[in-house]
């Protein structure tokens, strides 16, 4: 893209650990069929959501353009 274009998209979260397992999701649904990240290097995730540092959940929603 040229450096003023405006993006396509806009992935914001007011919960971190959310948005990081939808980023996780997303990252091994394009890797696919390789094998998915490696967990080891990923169990913070786990380990905050055990903590209840945030939700496991995404809510993915849709903002219309202003224009």
């Amino acid at each position: 893209d040229p450096p003023d274009s405006s993006p396509g998209r806009l992935l914001i979260s007011g919960d971190p650990l959310a948005l990081d397992i939808h980023a996780r999701n997303l990252v091994n649904s394009l890797r696919a069929p390789a094998p998915a990240l490696d967990s080891t290097k990923l169990g913070w995730i786990e380990e905050a959501a055990r903590l209840n540092l945030g939700s496991t959940q995404f809510d993915a929603k849709t903002i219309s353009d202003p224009e």
